[in-house]
C-alpha cells in the first residue's frame, strides 16, 4: 500500500479482513504517531498509549468485519476502537478515582477551578460527569456513591435497600449504564456545538 490517498476505506477494511500485512503496516504508519499522541494525552503516559495503539490494532484486525464503510470513516472507527480501549485502560488502572468526584458537589463548579491549556481537556471531562451525573436519580447517586466512595459491598448495599445481593448488582450495573449513557449524549451534544 504505496500511497494511503489511494485506498478507500471500504479497500482497507477488506484487506484487513484478509489480514493482509501490507495493510496493517500501513495502518500503523499512517495512523500510528497521531494516534499514539492522542492516546498519551488520555492516558498520560507514552508507554501506556503504545500498548493502548497495539491492542487497538490488533482489535481492529480482529473485528474488521464489523466495520462499515458506508456507516463512517475508517479513521473515525478506528479512533473510536483506540479511545473505548483508553476508557476500559482508565477503568482498570484508576478503579474507582473517578467516583471520588462524587463527594464534591455536583450541582455546581469551584469558582477556582483553572482553565488553562494543561487542565482543560480534564476539566471538561470532570464538567461532563458532573452535569451526566447529576441527571441521574437519587437512587442511582447514593447507589454509585455506596460502591465506588464508600467501597460498600454488595451485601451492604442490599441491606441498605431492602433487596437481594443479585438485585443490588443489577441495580448497580443499570445506574452505571445510565450514566454512560448521559456522558455520551452530552459529550455528542458538546461535539455539535463546535
Amino acid at each position: 500500500m504505496e500511497d494511503p490517498k489511494q485506498y478507500s476505506d471500504s479497500e482497507i477494511w477488506s484487506r484487513l479482513m484478509a489480514r493482509d500485512e501490507e495493510c496493517i503496516k500501513w495502518v500503523m504508519r499512517r495512523f500510528g504517531g497521531a494516534l499514539i499522541n492522542y492516546l498519551e494525552r488520555m492516558l498520560k503516559n507514552r508507554q501506556d498509549a503504545e500498548e493502548i495503539f497495539s491492542e487497538t490494532l490488533q482489535a481492529a484486525v480482529l473485528k474488521a468485519r464489523t466495520y462499515d464503510p458506508d456507516r463512517a470513516k475508517f479513521s473515525t472507527w478506528f479512533y473510536r476502537i483506540a479511545r473505548n480501549k483508553a476508557l476500559d485502560f482508565l477503568r482498570r488502572k484508576k478503579g474507582t478515582v473517578v467516583f471520588e468526584l462524587l463527594n464534591e458537589n455536583t450541582d455546581k463548579e469551584s469558582s477556582s477551578e483553572s482553565y488553562s491549556d494543561e487542565n482543560l481537556e480534564c476539566n471538561s471531562a470532570l464538567a461532563l460527569f458532573r452535569q451526566s451525573f447529576g441527571q441521574l436519580t437519587e437512587e442511582d447517586k447514593e447507589l454509585l456513591r455506596l460502591k465506588y466512595v464508600a467501597n460498600w459491598s454488595h451485601r451492604e448495599i442490599a441491606n441498605r435497600f431492602y433487596i437481594t445481593d443479585g438485585n443490588s448488582r443489577v441495580k448497580l450495573k443499570r445506574a452505571v449504564q445510565r450514566l454512560r449513557i448521559l456522558m455520551d449524549k452530552a459529550s455528542v451534544k458538546g461535539g455539535e456545538k463546535e
